[in-house]
């Protein structure tokens, strides 16, 4: 029987509450299961809004990220029994998915501290489906038995009492010190800050309502009657309340006198109050501020903000969630079987903290060859063995004898040794013409070390959009007036390019850099050369200055191109102000749509692609680059032309008015920037592949490639000959006809 058969079908007659805890032993006669002394009401749902809405959806998004196994004798277990346990939970309800519920759960955790799964069940006791009932609405009985506390769960909806047994619901529960089965959430726990932002809110929305602007006094000479008193206050109120009359002028006749009322500093500490009310609101939930806004945020500590977010707020949350499945739903339902549920870690690892744990444990008490093993690398030649502060690591490929003009000098750490598994094989993949397994890798890992990066460039540019947006509707709601009813303002009036090019460069720069760093660093990796790689090199510094000057100017030029556009259609078609806001959220809703995204991924895997070709330069044994893209389904016209292509790595693949020739003869000119490798277009997921010093395929490569491109050629001009001699046979046929 489904929660729906049991609201509208069972138990028609008003089910009868007996009082807790009548004639309980065990010292139970004063248990309280609904809640102590907090006050669990619509009220704690009613907060679901602002900042505690913004909170708990993102908790509850990361929360219903999720990744469990099912475990027995730990191992994952398969099977027909597994498909049972899985089914109820993968496939809740026919309104429901996992994800969905996991977010209700942790929603209603979040709001009320507490929610309830009923799970109906076939005739066989296994679980059929899975509904969250409204916490809210449910009312636990006390059995008086210590053994089995719960008597029955009684859900009132639709005015109607539905009991339903103790083994039929699964309740999260979190802990309240006064109450037994009772719970508090994080709204009840920060209800005084968010009463008090509630309050600060209500304050300023009557503000602004009043006059969208600091208060006035109208002082009049002599004596007013009631009459004119209204007289005056109404015709003031029409010409001058409320955000669209704001910045009109005031002509004042009759004796009137306007004198202004300035905020005193008590109003202004009460409206500064709300940031402390909002910081105070993001701790009781455990959200980090630089998840939750711009101010005062970084790339750096926004990386750290998620993982302290996900380590101490999301994974206490999730094994808390695991233990009551464990408990409450493998031990209740499939009762013996030794099956537990694991949850997969899902806290991102913190790579500087590791590489600072290496730096202090490296030639102290872990060897470089342990080291290496822990990353995943193969061992070097002397990595075995602890080395003091004053000794020198022998080079892998140091010769027997010293060589002429050496004498006994000690030898420089080298810069040309193979030593990553990837790297040995690059060789004979590129040899056999055979780079996809190279190829494939590099771009997966790739996108694992850009994901982060690409996120914070959007939520970045997302903000920025949002304050161009605020800026200019301000200017247009205050700043500008209408004239003749027809709304009328130039695009620099109301936009600051300087300021929105400056905020461009800071996201940029930061977040490129840090990109660069990250791709750099594993570009060596793939050389297997063991080195530092300089962030502070003239081609780097180069290519900031170019990329991030281009990308924001043409960032910024859209945008106020778009404005000015918008300028000109609301005037030809004789829009106020009111007509023109709404013609500006429609603008930056658009662009908030689809540019933030695009021009997170263009900036991150230009930069990215850099990064590798900069750590393939400092490496001394790469000496080109080859173009590999995924040739799959959605793989471009020209980016399908440039696969596998080689260019040395001082060299651009494509200078600006060049074009690209597409697999079916087309073009694409190029008219952004010169094209050193990848992001050939907007979206492109291409990367590039090292070509070692000394590879003998180097050369292979290039003549092969003369030779693809000609045949490539030959086939397109075919192909047109084909289809104009087809044409040529149709037309003939037309004519006969």
């Amino acid at each position: 029987m489904g929660i729906l058969d049991k609201i509208f079908n069972r138990n028609e007659k008003a089910v009868t509450t007996k009082g807790n805890g009548e004639d309980i032993d065990f010292g139970w006669s004063s248990a309280n299961f609904n809640g102590g002394d907090f006050t669990f009401n619509n009220d704690s749902l009613s907060q679901y809004k602002g900042w505690v809405f913004r909170c708990v959806k993102l908790i509850a998004q990361e929360f219903s990220t999720m990744d469990i196994d099912l475990m027995k004798n730990d191992k994952e277990v398969e099977g027909k029994l597994a498909e049972m346990i899985w089914k109820p939970l993968q496939h809740p309800n026919s309104l429901q998915t996992w994800s969905k519920l996991l977010q209700a759960t942790q929603s209603y955790l979040e709001l009320l501290g507490k929610c309830y799964w009923y799970i109906p069940t076939f005739d066989n006791g296994v679980p059929a489906e899975i509904w969250v009932l409204r916490p809210d609405l449910v009312k636990i009985i006390g059995s008086g038995d210590i053994n089995n506390p719960i008597s029955k769960y009684i859900y009132t909806i639709n005015g109607k009492k539905i009991e339903f047994k103790p083994e039929e619901i699964i309740p999260f529960l979190d802990f309240n010190p006064k109450s037994i089965l009772g719970a508090v959430g994080s709204v009840q726990a920060g209800a005084e800050a968010i009463d008090t932002d509630n309050e600060i809110k209500k304050w300023n929305n009557k503000f602004f309502k009043n006059s969208a602007r600091p208060d006035i006094i109208l002082e009049y000479d002599g004596a007013m009657d009631e009459g004119k008193y209204r007289q005056t206050i109404d015709k003031w109120e029409r010409k001058h309340k409320g955000a669209e009359n704001a910045s009109k002028t005031a002509i004042l006749s009759g004796g009137l006198k306007m004198n202004k009322w300035n905020f005193n500093q008590k109003e202004m500490d009460f409206i500064e109050q709300r940031r402390f009310g909002r910081d105070e609101i993001f701790t009781t939930f455990g959200v980090p501020k630089g998840l939750m806004i711009s101010e005062d945020v970084n790339l750096s500590n926004s990386q750290s903000a998620l993982w302290h977010f996900m380590r101490f707020t999301v994974l206490p949350k999730m094994e808390d969630f695991v233990d009551v499945l464990n408990q409450f739903y493998l031990e209740r339902y499939f009762k013996g079987q030794g099956y537990t549920f694991k949850l997969n870690n899902p806290v991102p690892e913190d790579r500087k903290e590791k590489v600072a744990e290496y730096s202090l444990a490296v030639n102290k008490w872990l060897t470089v060859n342990e080291v290496r093993e822990l990353e995943g690398y193969d061992p070097i030649e002397g990595g075995d063995e602890l080395m003091s502060a004053t000794s020198v690591p022998a080079p892998v490929n140091m010769p027997d004898e010293p060589q002429d003009g050496q004498g006994d000098e000690p030898v420089a750490e080298p810069t040309k040794a193979l030593d990553n598994k990837l790297a040995k094989e690059i060789g004979g993949i590129l040899a056999s013409e055979d780079f996809e397994l190279i190829g494939e890798e590099i771009y997966k890992g790739m996108m694992k070390r850009t994901e982060t990066v690409e996120e914070y460039v959007k939520r970045e540019v997302l903000d920025e959009f949002e304050r161009e947006a605020n800026e200019i509707i301000h200017n247009v709601t205050v700043k500008k007036g209408e004239v003749g009813g027809v709304f009328k303002a130039t695009a620099s009036e109301l936009m600051n390019k300087d300021h929105a090019l400056e905020a461009f460069v800071s996201i940029l720069t930061e977040a490129e850099m840090t990109n660069i760093l990250a791709n750099g660093e594993e570009a060596l990796k793939i050389a297997g050369i063991n080195r530092i790689f300089d962030l502070e090199t003239p081609r780097i510094k180069t290519f900031i200055e170019r990329n991030i000057g281009k990308a924001t100017k043409t960032i910024v030029d859209s945008t106020y191109d778009k404005l000015r556009k918008a300028l000109k259609d609301a005037e030809v078609a004789g829009e106020g102000v009111d007509k023109m806001t709404t013609r500006i959220h429609g603008l930056f809703d658009d662009m908030a749509t689809y540019r933030a995204e695009r021009i997170a991924r263009s900036e991150v895997m230009r930069s990215a692609n850099f990064g590798l070709e900069e750590g393939w330069k400092q490496s001394g044994v790469v000496v080109a680059k080859q173009w590999w893209t995924a040739l799959d389904e959605r793989v471009c016209n020209w980016c399908g032309s440039m696969h596998g292509k080689v260019m040395p790595l001082s060299k651009n693949f494509f200078s600006l008015g060049d074009s690209v020739d597409g697999l079916d003869g087309s073009t694409m000119p190029i008219d952004y920037m010169p094209i050193s490798g990848g992001n050939l277009h907007t979206n492109c997921r291409c990367v590039l592949t090292p070509v070692l010093e000394g590879d003998k395929s180097y050369e292979h490569i290039l003549t092969n490639q003369r030779i693809t491109d000609e045949v490539r050629k030959q086939t397109a001009k075919a192909k047109k000959e084909i289809e104009k001699k087809l044409n040529d046979q149709v037309e003939e046929i037309i004519n006969e006809l």
